[in-house]
């Protein structure tokens, strides 16, 4: 009797055992895996992206900051065709505004950055019509450029006859955009050097005045222009 009341109780013990043991397994196979809040972004492995570390992130991707400005200086130099032409020369900055202005040749202090030169004949011999033209450069702090601007030319001379007879009193007058650029002496032997383009020729001498509408100058060309007028 007392063989069996042992045997009991063993078999009552390891059922007790297993029952612990199965409930053990089923609480941890029964709670879910914590997950990170609703919204919140979640790195490779599962773990949440902190605040501090999307911080991080997009610190790293900020470009880079821009050199800071510093001072340059800038030279330019002039010619009509082959020849060196003085130049009255301005220089914008970026927001249009004149930072530095002098002659042709000169060395003018600048800001580095991107900058327009505006540069403009002031000799009439050079090329009559005292044209202008602009180009852009871009200078770094510290740098010391020489811009070389080169401007197109024709050569032109003209005589005005009347019956077949030159009339030395004749003045052609060039107009371009309705505007007169440039004045030309019947029967003068030296050419003028002129901007090429269309023009319209205004004819004046003491006995009669005609219009040419359309007059060419080709670039680099010379031009020998005989007017014939007809009374």
């Amino acid at each position: 009797m007392m063989g069996y009341t042992f045997l009991r109780a063993r078999a009552l013990r390891r059922a007790s055992t297993t029952l612990g043991t199965s409930l053990v397994l089923l609480a941890c196979v029964g709670k879910p895996a914590e997950s990170a809040p609703a919204g919140e972004p979640v790195a490779a492995g599962g773990e949440a992206v902190t605040e501090t570390a999307e911080k991080t992130v997009a610190a790293d991707e900020v470009a880079p900051a821009e050199p800071a400005a510093g001072p340059a200086k800038l030279t330019v130099m002039t010619k009509v065709g082959r020849d060196t032409a003085a130049a009255k020369i301005r220089v914008l900055g970026a927001d249009g505004n004149v930072v530095a202005e002098g002659n042709s040749g000169e060395a003018l202090d600048v800001q580095s950055g991107d900058l327009t030169i505006e540069a403009t004949i002031t000799d009439p011999k050079a090329i009559i019509d005292l044209p202008s033209m602009t180009q852009s450069v871009t200078l770094e702090p510290g740098q010391e450029l020489t811009e070389k601007l080169s401007f197109a030319r024709s050569l032109v001379r003209v005589t005005v006859n009347i019956k077949g007879k030159v009339d030395p009193t004749a003045v052609v007058s060039l107009k371009k955009n309705g505007a007169v650029v440039a004045k030309l002496i019947s029967g003068a032997s030296d050419y003028v050097s002129v901007s090429p383009g269309r023009y319209e020729a205004v004819v004046k001498s003491q006995r009669a005045e005609i219009t040419v509408s359309d007059l060419t100058l080709n670039e680099g060309a010379t031009h020998y222009i005989p007017l014939n007028v007809t009374l």
